[in-house]
């Protein structure tokens, strides 16, 4: 229906698959990473955003509390991504949390991460 009413406001692009290599380097950039899935299975990109940040500054992660790392990654704030007013003020602590709560939220989630290795 929205394809009817508005042509070409909905596109789906399949883009190529991005190399680890090239998504720790994206991660390493941003200052907050947002995934705001309505529902998914595993899935490693925040796991992989945190410890792309973890010899510099600490980003912060913002997290579905529908998302597999949810359970997880305890240092993420967590929303609900239907809900757009807190899916707004959670931006907004994101962009300005200080660096010393950033640093805290960073090493609850490297604690996990570096805990629950494949080998573990």
């Amino acid at each position: 229906r929205i394809e009817e009413a508005s042509p070409a406001a909905v596109r789906f692009v399949e883009l190529p698959t991005i190399s680890l290599e090239e998504r720790m380097q994206l991660w390493a950039l941003a200052d907050v990473a947002v995934f705001s899935p309505q529902r998914e299975g595993v899935n490693t990109y925040p796991l992989e955003a945190v410890y792309a940040r973890r010899e510099s500054s600490p980003g912060v992660v913002l997290l579905s509390e529908f998302s597999s790392s949810a359970r997880v990654l305890n240092g993420a704030l967590r929303v609900n991504p239907w809900n757009t007013e807190e899916m707004t003020l959670a931006l907004e602590l994101a962009c300005t949390m200080s660096a010393t709560e950033r640093s805290a939220r960073r090493e609850r989630d490297m604690h996990f991460i570096n805990k629950a290795t494949s080998s573990a």
